[in-house]
């Protein structure tokens, strides 16, 4: 797995990274100033429809809200889900974060390149 320093995060891990002839994928969990971010991001390949486009699927968790749990916790809780077995990560992680009463924000993004 690797992790990724970039200069707007405190931390940057990559849980998932893959690739067909369709699309590009990766799941990534990063720590910010003030909240940790789960996001799975789909971009189609060139010759694909909707090349140009990407998406990303995101849960935001505010870290003054994340009571006791902590980025390593989460990112060992993501890295032992088999997405294929459990219908992905994302549900799972916001029921799990219900199940603590931690509050969060999921939602879609797209844009185009």
């Amino acid at each position: 797995m690797k992790q990724l320093k970039p200069q707007n995060r405190d931390r940057s891990d990559v849980i998932y990274q893959s690739e067909n002839q369709i699309a590009t994928f990766s799941d990534i969990l990063c720590e910010k100033l003030d909240e940790i971010v789960y996001a799975e991001h789909l971009s189609p390949k060139k010759g694909m429809p909707d090349y140009g486009a990407n998406w990303e699927e995101f849960v935001d968790i505010k870290k003054a809200d994340m009571k006791s749990l902590t980025y390593d916790q989460l990112l060992l809780f993501l890295k032992n889900i088999v997405p294929k077995k459990n219908g992905g990560r994302l549900d799972l992680l916001e029921n799990f974060l219900r199940g603590r009463d931690i509050p969060f924000k999921a939602g879609l993004w797209d844009w185009r390149d």
